[in-house]
């Protein structure tokens, strides 16, 4: 099937059938106007939108839009965080709306050789959205809104228009990090002028960048390595062509890492000094004691859950529930459940969910709060009853605001049939008999 092409200010490309009437480029501001074969470009006048068209595939109406966003106002590091964001727009109007599916394409389609498509089912019909990453932190994102429901054969050529037709010309990025852009990262991430001068050679693993002035980079670099894999067989993602390297923080002192936390995550001293490592945005960051320390493992399941995962929703319970379950062992978990179980000593469901942060909560010290998320995710996950359902459960709860304990309760409902006072129920009962 030929193919036309329109582009956006030279960068974003959308190729269509030859069907189509007619396919004009536009000045650099308003973008770029297609008409496609049964369906009218619309004109527009927004900062972000670039192209819209309305018209008929099959029986149902169309509405395509065509957005780019800014990377000084949002700054992804991943095409998956852009889905996540226009999901999570979505449901602020129709708060029934969830994502059902996701994938990755590869192609060439920005920044990075690949893009995110996601599906999900309105009140009345359905939408379609696929993003991608430009340069200088730009993002892009093309959604299809169809009402009704496409039928399954459209529905198929819908999900074929967004994943062949859509191409970004300018070259993807090295994933693997050029020497100049990994030294720009160390240098604009390591105030100390000491420090950064103490620099060691950037490591670079299958997926990690280490960036380290420690001479235990290398042992450091393949305790990565193990705690990735084992996090992957535990939470399983697939592995996508094109991904970049996650960026790695070894510093050699305490010192050093209190100044670089105070500098990156924005925490004052006594935040930062209570820390031994940390996972933000897209890196982790700690300093060399020993590779074998659990907050290696604990922080690397952060940073996997943020930045290949993408499901760092939920709610704190659920982020450092996943965390701790990796950094614990089965009988560490055990143990604390039956005790809290068989002397009432938990915090009730209604209010674990709903606490901000577990590391400071009103309810109990960190680290029972810790191992309750943690014994909470071992019986999702673990038990007999309910871990055929958990991969379900993870995909949806992990993409729910933090803060919106209705859609929780929704979830669980949907998935488990139960509400959080039987689950809690449940709980207890599990952990009484182990």
């Amino acid at each position: 099937m030929g193919m036309r092409i329109g582009c956006i200010v030279g960068l974003v490309c959308l190729l269509t059938s030859t069907r189509a009437t007619r396919a004009d480029t536009i000045d650099s501001h308003s973008g770029v106007v297609l008409t496609l074969d049964g369906l009218s470009a619309r004109t527009i006048d927004h900062e972000q939108v670039k192209g819209q068209w309305v018209g008929e595939i099959g029986a149902s109406s169309v509405h395509i839009e065509l957005r780019v966003f800014n990377g000084k106002r949002f700054r992804f590091f991943q095409p998956e965080g852009v889905t996540r964001m226009l999901a999570a727009n979505r449901r602020e109007r129709d708060g029934a709306f969830k994502l059902t599916q996701r994938e990755l394409v590869t192609g060439r389609f920005g920044w990075v050789s690949y893009a995110s498509i996601g599906e999900g089912a309105t009140e009345d019909g359905q939408v379609l959205t696929l993003a991608g990453l430009l340069d200088k932190g730009a993002s892009y994102s093309v959604v299809v809104e169809a009402k009704p429901a496409l039928s399954k054969s459209d529905r198929a050529s819908a999900l074929k228009m967004i994943r062949d037709g859509i191409e970004v010309t300018a070259n993807p990025a090295n994933p693997m990090w050029t020497e100049r852009e990994a030294q720009a990262r160390w240098d604009a991430s390591v105030r100390d002028e000491k420090t950064r001068k103490s620099a060691r050679k950037i490591r670079r693993t299958k997926h990690y960048i280490i960036f380290t002035n420690s001479s235990g980079g290398t042992l450091f670099s393949k305790k990565m390595e193990q705690y990735y894999k084992k996090i992957q067989k535990t939470f399983p993602f697939d592995e996508v062509k094109g991904r970049r390297l996650m960026p790695v923080f070894l510093l050699r002192t305490r010192e050093e890492y209190i100044k670089f936390t105070m500098h990156n995550a924005g925490m004052n001293m006594a935040q930062a000094a209570a820390t031994k490592g940390h996972a933000f945005l897209d890196y982790y960051a700690t300093y060399y004691e020993s590779p074998n320390d659990p907050v290696h493992i604990h922080e690397a399941t952060h940073q996997i859950f943020k930045n290949r995962l993408h499901l760092d929703g939920g709610g704190s319970w659920l982020q450092e529930g996943v965390a701790e379950y990796m950094s614990t062992s089965a009988t560490q978990r055990k143990s604390w459940a039956r005790r809290a179980t068989r002397s009432d000593n938990h915090v009730a469901f209604a209010d674990f969910v709903a606490i901000p942060t577990l590391i400071a909560n009103p309810h109990t010290d960190g680290k029972s709060a810790y191992l309750q998320a943690a014994a909470l995710i071992d019986f999702l996950r673990d038990s007999k009853q309910l871990k055929k359902k958990f991969p379900e459960f993870l995909e949806a709860a992990g993409t729910i605001r933090r803060t919106d304990h209705t859609a929780l309760s929704a979830t669980l409902q949907h998935v488990y049939g139960t509400d959080l006072a039987g689950l809690e129920a449940a709980w207890v009962k599990y952990w009484k008999k182990r």
